[in-house]
């Protein structure tokens, strides 16, 4: 009996965390850990007296009334809150039926399936599975996101540069943490495609020959870890001008340098440059 409540606080306690922190991810939002632990506490303590009940109604009804109560804790005084809360019951019930679909794979029956919980795996394999399985519906959130949003977060900008002025399309990407090492400045990432179609085949030749600083001041070459883990060289210079337009606004920044590249940038579908969050 004691190994069977120490596996329903387990089961309980993580799964119930896991998918409150799973609703705030996927609506993007904070993780306020205190909410998430005190929802998981009382989710816990609950499930802990579900073998005492018999009626299946009474059930049924306890679990709809901590719902309830999981919103409450969870979501009260936020917005959104109704959203927030049906979000939580769909990840509640995707997350039961990949137990009934485990249940099933294991025994090839669905009554038999119905009767499966974590009780029937070892500990390890409960965390580490919850664990894998938070990963992947974070990632896919977030992929989501940054696809639903993507018009949200492409801005026109321009910048002077080798006596030409030059308009571009930039994608807005918070994981852009790159810093020029010598002077410090933040740096955003052009295609060097996009670049070639705004200079003399001249001014290209000689930028990518090494010489780039008898063309523009400041220019130089940096080193860049790859997203496939290897490395890559770019070229930086400091525009003359850099005008990034947001709300039909025109921001003038001089504080910025432009590393151009001739790696194709990552899944760049409407847009030439990848920029800094800090040009915000």
């Amino acid at each position: 009996m004691s190994a069977y409540i120490e596996y329903v606080i387990l089961d309980n306690f993580v799964v119930t965390y896991m998918l409150a922190a799973l609703t705030y991810r996927i609506l993007l939002k904070r993780v306020p850990k205190l909410r998430a632990a005190a929802a998981a506490t009382v989710g816990t303590a609950v499930a802990v007296c579900y073998p005492f009940v018999e009626s299946d109604v009474w059930v049924v009804i306890i679990k709809l009334s901590l719902w309830l109560a999981l919103s409450l804790i969870l979501f009260a005084g936020g917005q959104k809150f109704i959203l927030c809360s049906l979000t939580f019951l769909g990840l509640t019930f995707l997350f039961g039926g990949a137990m009934f679909g485990i249940g099933f794979f294991i025994s090839g029956d669905a009554s038999e399936a119905m009767r499966v919980n974590m009780l029937d795996f070892p500990i390890s394999a409960v965390v580490i599975g919850v664990f894998f399985c938070y990963l992947a519906v974070r990632k896919i959130a977030v992929r989501f996101h940054r696809i639903k949003d993507l018009g949200g977060v492409i801005y026109d900008f321009s910048l002077s540069v080798l006596g030409n002025t030059m308009n571009f399309r930039g994608l807005m990407d918070t994981g852009n943490r790159l810093y020029d090492k010598v002077s410090g400045l933040p740096v955003i990432i052009l295609s060097a495609k996009s670049l070639m179609g705004n200079v003399t085949d001249e001014q290209f030749r000689i930028m990518f020959s090494g010489r780039g600083d008898t063309l523009q001041k400041d220019a130089h070459y940096m080193d860049i870890s790859t997203v496939a883990g290897g490395k890559s060289k770019i070229l930086l210079l400091r525009p003359d001008a850099f005008v990034l337009y947001s709300r039909d606004k025109a921001n003038i920044l001089y504080d910025v340098m432009v590393g151009v590249s001739f790696s194709p940038l990552k899944d760049a579908i409407g847009y030439d440059a990848i920029l800094h969050p800090s040009l915000m």
